[in-house]
């Protein structure tokens, strides 16, 4: 009888122990479900900013470009404009003798006694310099507002 007692006591510990096991199972199951779904609220919410900040970066650099492009349309229409201008000067002469020798009749830094081709070079450099300049400044723009 004794004997008896112990092989249930034995048998009761077993099955105490195994159900022990499978609610500690059940309860680490349930932690670990409660992690993910906060894990993937979490993720989510960090997509989420993240998307929003992208896409306000984005239409930033789209906003800056159409500025940029909007000043070299508008330095090519002065460009054409200056270059339209300059038609009626004359050409520069084939024989540097019969260039003038004496800057008398010069009115200033306006340039209006240039050739019509040294015109139209001076115009389309600083038509270059002005379409580099909107671009290093749309570069900056842009660098500027990724850092805010």
């Amino acid at each position: 009888m004794f004997r008896d007692l112990i092989i249930v006591a034995i048998i009761a510990v077993v099955i105490g122990l195994g159900l022990g096991w499978v609610v500690q199972g059940w309860r680490k199951d349930r932690a670990i479900a409660t992690m993910q779904a906060e894990y993937a609220e979490q993720r989510a919410e960090a997509e989420s900013t993240a998307r929003t900040k992208e896409q306000g970066w984005q239409n930033t650099a789209e906003q800056i470009t159409r500025d940029k492009n909007a000043q070299i349309a508008a330095t090519t229409r002065r460009l054409n404009n200056t270059i339209a201008g300059l038609r009626t000067r004359p050409e520069r002469p084939d024989n540097p003798s019969e260039m003038p020798t004496t800057p008398g009749s010069c009115s200033g830094l306006s340039g209006a006694e240039l050739a019509r081709g040294d015109g139209e070079f001076l115009a389309g450099y600083s038509a270059d310099a002005a379409r580099l300049e909107a671009a290093l400044k749309q570069c900056e723009a842009q660098y500027n507002s990724i850092g805010q």
